[in-house]
């Protein structure tokens, strides 16, 4: 029921992207777990890295693939710590949408943030 982003990505650095995604889709038992992973690289903007090793990317890419791999299972309750840590403006502006889609989809979302005004915002 939990979706966590931290400062540690619980990412696999040798493991392709997707295949990350993929990953934690069987852990959380979902029925077509590449299926949520193609959803989640279109949505994070990813798609084209889908192959690359994880431990390739970007920080704000990383980033990126690290909320990607919390919303995997689609949670209930996402808990953020300092979620915009590392993001260029383009990413950030991805991440916000995608808090956007949490509050629509009526989920929990608790974010620590040192930014007060973006915080409240959201």
């Amino acid at each position: 029921m939990i979706g966590v982003i931290s400062h540690s990505s619980y990412l696999y650095d040798d493991l392709p992207c997707r295949e990350n995604l993929v990953f934690f889709g069987k852990l959380y038992g979902l029925p077509h777990p590449g299926q949520r992973a193609e959803e989640l690289l279109d949505e994070m903007e990813l798609s084209e890295r889908a192959q690359d090793p994880a431990g390739t990317l970007s920080r704000g890419m990383t980033q990126r693939l690290s909320i990607a791999r919390s919303l995997v299972h689609d949670p209930e309750v996402v808990f953020l710590d300092e979620p915009f840590s590392g993001l260029d403006p383009h990413a950030a502006s991805v991440l916000r949408t995608t808090i956007g889609r949490l509050r629509e989809r009526r989920r929990t979302v608790v974010m620590v943030t040192h930014n007060i005004p973006l915080g409240l915002k959201l």
